[in-house]
């Protein structure tokens, strides 16, 4: 199976009124960022609010995106606190022939052991019973839950078939350095724009991150020549932008105003959608840069 590499921008998942996925504004959204430069999507992730969705409305919408885009060029996360949830994700992912899934580690109990987060991983890749390609999700911030180096070397000795990759959201480079070290055979990718270059020097497969929603040709440019330090300055100031701000709801304000579609405004509780002065605010700023925002059909 071909692993993704490159820009995979941690999309965004657009609401209908009535505060269901829209599939099809889904859909143009991830043909519109390969059309400027994507290698292809993570879908449900952190940024697409995937905690927020049912495994039915997660699997249904998969199911609708997978007849007009290509499964081969999706991740898909499917990390959820309980385990059967996950795997029924997971399972339906590789059965619609997805690229892999990106699994986030149980987000509620706090200080579990490596043994447990190694049973979890363990428990899943035994209970999909078939080859697939499995990322790993080091978001310490957002699950409490780090993914130590010595529980990545075990999976990765025990499952070296499907232990495809890594998600580092830590924030930390040295880490993300660490792992593309350390594990060559691991895809890393930064969860970070302002790191995807170093981490691209060091032999890092790509990033994952929220910002390529409207940063991708950036971010391409980056791919192809980590050392163009304009380009990286750019993303720098970009990112500065968006600090102190709701991420999610800040960004799916600012693709609601470049293409015109309210229900990219729209977040589904605990989160709060922005007003639309504030993404009218940040795209003044974004373009200061000199940098000229995408715009979405």
């Amino acid at each position: 199976m071909l692993r993704l590499k490159g820009v995979l921008p941690a999309v965004l998942t657009p609401l209908t009124a009535a505060m269901d996925i829209d599939a099809k504004l889904l859909v143009r959204h991830v043909e519109a960022l390969r059309a400027q430069g994507a290698d292809g999507a993570v879908l449900f992730g952190t940024t697409g609010e995937a905690a927020s969705f049912t495994v039915a409305e997660r699997q249904k919408a998969l199911e609708q995106v997978v007849k007009e885009i290509a499964p081969k060029t999706l991740l898909v996360g499917t990390g959820c606190c309980a385990g059967p949830d996950t795997l029924a994700l997971t399972r339906h992912a590789v059965e619609l022939g997805c690229a892999g899934v990106l699994v986030m580690p149980p987000f509620f109990y706090k200080t579990v052991s490596d043994e447990g987060l190694y049973r979890t991983h363990a428990d899943l890749i035994e209970g999909v019973g078939r080859a697939f390609h499995l990322y790993l999700y080091h978001f310490p911030q957002m699950s409490m839950m780090p993914l130590s180096h010595r529980l990545v070397e075990r999976l990765t000795v025990a499952f070296p078939e499907v232990v495809a990759g890594l998600k580092d959201s830590s924030g930390s480079l040295d880490n993300m350095l660490t792992m593309a070290k350390d594990f060559p055979s691991l895809d890393i990718f930064s969860g970070s724009d302002r790191h995807f270059a170093s981490l691209r020097k060091a032999g890092g497969a790509g990033c994952i991150t929220a910002i390529a929603n409207v940063i991708t040709p950036l971010l391409a440019e980056i791919k192809d020549d980590p050392g163009d330090e304009e380009v990286q300055d750019v993303i720098e100031r970009i990112r500065e932008d968006f600090e102190g701000r709701p991420l999610t709801a800040s960004l799916k304000a600012l693709v609601a105003l470049l293409s015109g579609e309210d229900g990219w405004r729209r977040v589904r509780p605990p989160l709060t959608p922005v007003e639309p002065a504030d993404a009218v605010t940040l795209r003044r700023a974004i373009e200061g840069t000199g940098y000229r925002l995408p715009e979405f059909a």
